[in-house]
């Protein structure tokens, strides 16, 4: 397992959209009892309507542990303020959120069946990695190693690649949407071109 610390990407506007975004679901998880009213439940596409658009929605800012929701704000920090600084506030919340939808669009095509709830921001922020890849291919990433614990700068195209084998890796893993992660990742990689400025 390898944890991004920090990136070299100059910045010169403040995130304001990813800050407000990692407020919204921080305080959500805090505040919130678990739900599955406000959770995406892929069988659901069966017999569309608001209810459902609603919940495709919410999904994106809800987390089921403590541990999902850190992973999640360091990821969406690190590639965030990146992404944000070079599309700026509107074009990095309509990438977000295009994303996350996408995102369960994605992996609702391939577990139509289910009726287990799908939550969490992954598929948002995996399509604000993708779009940083494009971005900022040629910059680097600080990763640390927990095991053995040590840390070095490595190429960005170096850390989506192992990011990409861990998430084939944990494909067939129960609990974890690695669809709705790849999905994600996909739209923001395509679409990158459309929110440049």
């Amino acid at each position: 397992m390898f944890v991004p610390v920090k990136d070299n990407v100059k910045k010169k506007r403040f995130p304001f959209i990813t800050i407000i975004i990692m407020v919204v679901n921080i305080c959500l998880f805090f505040l919130l009892e678990p739900d599955t009213g406000l959770m995406l439940i892929p069988s659901s596409f069966k017999t569309p309507g608001i209810k459902l658009v609603f919940s495709t929605f919410t999904s994106m800012f809800l987390h089921g542990s403590i541990l999902h929701l850190a992973g999640n704000m360091l990821f969406l920090l690190i590639f965030g303020m990146g992404v944000e600084e070079k599309i700026g506030h509107t074009g990095f919340l309509m990438l977000y959120l295009l994303s996350g939808i996408f995102a369960s669009l994605f992996y609702t095509a391939f577990n139509t069946e289910s009726s287990i709830p799908v939550l969490g921001s992954s598929g948002a922020i995996s399509g604000i990695m993708g779009a940083y890849t494009i971005y900022f291919f040629k910059k680097k990433i600080l990763v640390v190693f927990p095991l053995p614990p040590f840390k070095a700068w490595i190429g960005v195209w170096i850390f989506i690649l192992l990011w990409i084998g861990l998430q084939f890796m944990n494909l067939h893993s129960s609990g974890v949407a690695v669809l709705a992660h790849l999905g994600g990742f996909a739209f923001g990689l395509i679409c990158s071109g459309a929110f440049r400025t």
